[in-house]
């Protein structure tokens, strides 16, 4: 079933924004008594005034409105952590009123989570996987980047997955500029390990570029083999999530673990198990996993095959494979 959620900026608005001719009030002024931007090299936008307990009814009141009238199921909120976290507290309280609501936060404050939101970007994963493609991380790294995070996240919580997003892509280079050869396994990674995956505007119909942030910039759309691996990921997605009990996720360890991420989902057995080689060389080694036993089937090309912890397995450079 497909949600639909909006973006929301709740910490700034545009200098021509109504309320500043009907409640200048609603916002920060400098020493001078006039707007300022919420950031020195923001000036394309003007700072909301969060110690004002009108702007709260008024920023909610609009939310509610989108929920009520329009039928939206929830938000994607801009800086959430710039604003305060009772503010959000509060919005989620009077949203779920009208109806229960998704909330995700461009943050990484786990705060977020114990009440106003449901996921949270998961930076931390990201800038791993750069490091990694950068050469100045190994995969033993970036296992033990995703075991710290998922370590901390509070039950019922998610964070949101990613190679890319438009802060990104137009300031810091597209998936393809900073991760390369890794794009396909990192992808596949964001989709295995729990939580949301984000496919960003055109990466399915190979974007490569980085798109202009202030100005209409079109995406060409053609066929990639990145779309066929998101329809595929996206099925394998659905086909281990369980909404009820999510699976307990594990850092299986291997004995090449400077070169393969290994990880797998459990839930009383191997649900599914993830390998990647994030080396430019073929590799050949063996998963420490005494639960692996039995048949299996490759979930990206749909073989069947026996697996076991007794395995010597061999991957391509750059390559992956998921077996469930």
């Amino acid at each position: 079933e497909m949600k639909v959620i909006i973006d929301w900026v709740a910490n700034h608005t545009a200098w021509d924004h109504h309320w500043t001719i009907d409640h200048p009030e609603f916002y920060e002024k400098d020493e001078d008594g006039n707007f300022k931007a919420p950031v020195e090299d923001w000036e394309d936008v003007i700072h909301l005034d969060y110690g004002n307990p009108d702007l709260w009814d008024a920023m909610i009141g609009d939310m509610q409105f989108w929920i009520d009238e329009t039928g939206i199921d929830g938000f994607r909120c801009d800086m959430a952590h710039l604003v305060p976290t009772l503010f959000w507290n509060r919005a989620r309280r009077d949203l779920d009123k009208i109806k229960p609501v998704y909330m995700l936060a461009e943050s990484e404050n786990f705060d977020l989570l114990e009440y106003a939101f449901d996921t949270i970007y998961n930076w931390k994963l990201m800038h791993a996987m750069n490091e990694v493609a950068a050469g100045n991380a190994n995969s033993k790294k970036l296992g033990e980047t995703i075991s710290n995070e998922f370590k901390y996240l509070p039950k019922g919580a998610s964070f949101m997955n990613f190679t890319s997003n438009h802060d990104e892509n137009s300031w810091q280079g597209s998936a393809i500029e900073r991760i390369h050869y890794f794009l396909e396994p990192l992808t596949v990674l964001t989709f295995l390990i729990p939580g949301m995956p984000l496919i960003y505007s055109g990466q399915e119909a190979g974007n490569y570029r980085r798109l202009k942030f202030f100005d209409k910039d079109e995406i060409e759309w053609k066929e990639d083999k990145m779309f066929g691996l998101f329809q595929k990921l996206i099925k394998i997605k659905k086909s281990i999530t369980d909404p009820a009990e999510e699976p307990e996720l594990r850092n299986i360890k291997t004995d090449a673990p400077d070169q393969v991420v290994a990880i797998a989902l459990f839930k009383d057995e191997v649900k599914c198990l993830c390998l990647l080689n994030l080396s430019d060389k073929e590799v050949h080694f063996y998963v420490k996993c005494q639960n692996l036993n039995g048949q299996y089937r490759n979930l990206i090309d749909d073989d069947q095959q026996s697996y076991s912890c007794h395995n010597r397995f061999t991957l391509s450079a750059c390559g992956y494979l998921v077996i469930g």
